[in-house]
C-alpha cells in the first residue's frame, strides 16, 4: 500500500533524526548535503528528458535512507566531503571537545613555567610544563606573515588549539588529531566540523607550522 504524503514526511524526519544521532551533524547540515546531492543528480539528466514530478517525494526519502546507511559505515561522519577523518576518529561531539580544550588551555595558562627561547629564531618562544612542550608562540613577521600565532599542544603532543591574531583581528581554531573541529573567525562567526569549515583559510599554515616547530624543539 502506497504511503500518504504525511506518512512519507514522518518517515523523512525519522531518518533525519537517525542521521543526526549517528553523525552529530545538525539537521541543516544534513539537508544542505542532501540538496547538493539532489542538484547533482538533476544536472546529470539530459535537457530533453522530463523528470517525473511524482518521484520527488520518494527520491528524497531514498536519499535520506542512503545518507543513514553510509553514515553508519563511514568513519568520517562528516557531511562535508572536504573534511575527511583520515585517522578514523569515531563520532565527535564538537561541543564537548571544545569544552575539554578550553579547560586544558586554562590549566596551561595557570601552570606555564619559564619560557625558553627557540634555538633557531628569536621570533619563536617555547613554553614547557614538566619538560613537555605545551605552547609555542610565533611573533608577527615570522615567515613574512603579519599575524602572530600561538599553538597549544595536549599531553600527547598533539595540536589542540591555535590562536592567530594581529592588533585588531583574532582567529581561533580547535583541533583533535589534526582534524579541525571548530573555527571562530575574525568576526566571531562560528564554523563547526559538520558545517562550513572551508571558510577557514588558516588550516594548512597552522597544521604545517605547528608540527614543524614542535619537531624542531623535541
Amino acid at each position: 500500500m502506497e504511503k500518504t504524503f504525511f506518512e512519507k514526511m514522518v518517515k523523512l524526519f525519522e531518518l533525519l533524526a537517525s542521521v543526526c544521532t549517528i553523525t552529530g551533524a545538525s539537521i541543516w547540515g544534513i539537508v544542505t548535503y542532501m540538496n547538493s546531492e539532489r542538484n547533482e543528480l538533476v544536472s546529470e539528466v539530459p535537457a530533453d528528458e522530463k523528470i517525473d514530478e511524482n518521484m520527488e517525494e520518494d527520491s528524497i526519502l531514498a536519499m535520506a535512507e542512503h545518507v543513514v546507511e553510509n553514515s553508519a559505515k563511514n568513519n568520517n561522519y562528516s557531511t562535508n566531503p572536504d573534511i575527511r577523518d583520515e585517522k578514523n576518529i569515531t563520532i565527535i561531539n564538537v561541543e564537548d571537545e571544545v569544552k575539554r580544550i578550553r579547560s586544558y588551555y586554562n590549566g596551561v595558562q595557570e601552570q606555564k613555567g619559564e619560557s625558553q627561547q627557540h634555538p633557531i629564531d628569536k621570533r619563536v618562544r617555547v613554553y614547557y610544563i614538566s619538560n613537555e612542550v605545551v605552547s609555542i608562540e610565533v611573533i608577527s613577521g615570522y615567515k613574512d606573515i603579519d599575524y602572530s600565532r600561538i599553538y597549544y599542544f595536549d599531553e600527547g603532543g598533539e595540536l589542540c588549539f591555535a590562536f592567530v591574531f594581529d592588533k585588531e583581528k583574532e582567529n581561533r581554531l580547535y583541533f583533535k588529531n589534526d582534524i579541525l573541529l571548530r573555527y571562530i573567525d575574525e568576526s566571531s562567526e562560528v564554523y563547526d566540523l559538520y558545517d562550513n569549515l572551508e571558510a577557514c583559510s588558516w588550516y594548512e599554515l597552522v597544521i604545517d607550522e605547528s608540527n614543524e616547530l614542535l619537531e624542531s624543539v623535541n
